[in-house]
């Protein structure tokens, strides 16, 4: 189930649809290219926003004795990622609905 959302099955079930019909090529694109620009802007994203990584003696974290409580998401980024899929979603379906 964890590998559903990867890379394989997302361009597969992007592409597929180029196989069917002359009327699912123009979705089977937009989704290729929706799908494409938002793994670069993950990409961008995860290679520009610097975070700390517990256990990592680069970032300044060491493992301790010391209890502490698990970290929290960081609201704004797991909102600001909420956000742009709903607004893919709404851009692919309004595509597929508007033939």
């Amino acid at each position: 189930m964890t590998h559903l959302g990867g890379t394989g099955p997302s361009l597969l079930s992007a592409g597929l649809p180029w196989f069917a019909c002359c009327a699912a090529h123009r979705a089977s694109i937009l989704a290729l290219v929706t799908l494409t620009v938002s793994h670069l802007l993950v990409q961008l994203v995860k290679r520009t926003v610097a975070r700390s990584r517990p256990g990592s003696p680069v970032r300044g974290y060491r493992r301790g004795d010391t209890p502490s409580d698990l970290p929290q998401a960081p609201l704004a980024r797991t909102v600001t990622y909420l956000l742009v899929g709903f607004v893919v979603m709404i851009a692919g379906l309004g595509a597929m609905l508007n033939k």
